[in-house]
């Protein structure tokens, strides 16, 4: 359940997460001071995956880090092979909230065409251990 609030609810704590992340290539830190006794939400959103397609990360990576793929796994391609069309098609929503990213491809259309692969980031690593603990 702690997962999934990550993706739903932002707080001033997630804005400051956010702004650190993207000033660390230029190695800058902000500052982040409050005199709150506790947090408040400033937005609630909806997830942008579901929890059932978030937890088929243990079926799609199993134990390893990268998943090989190949043009059957795109749709658009000569002969698409539905199974994996469907892992595709969460695997892409992976890759849209950062938990995936295609190896040596800009883009994971172009990484499946191609045969190549995707990766788990860290935080996709992260959260198939939290998967694999269940």
């Amino acid at each position: 359940m702690v997962v999934l609030q990550i993706f739903l609810v932002i707080t001033p704590g997630s804005v400051y997460a956010y702004i650190d992340q993207s000033l660390g290539e230029w190695k800058q830190r902000p500052m982040f001071k409050t005199n709150v006794k506790n947090f408040i939400t400033l937005r609630m959103l909806n997830p942008s995956i579901t929890l059932p397609d978030l937890r088929k990360i243990t079926e799609l990576f199993n134990n390893k880090a990268e998943h090989k793929l190949d043009p059957s796994y795109e749709p658009k391609s000569e002969k698409p092979d539905k199974d994996n069309c469907e892992k595709f098609a969460i695997m892409q929503k992976y890759n849209r909230i950062n938990l995936v990213v295609p190896i040596d491809a800009e883009q994971m259309y172009f990484a499946a065409m191609e045969s190549k692969a995707c990766k788990l980031t860290a935080l996709g690593e992260h959260l198939l251990e939290s998967c694999q603990a269940r």
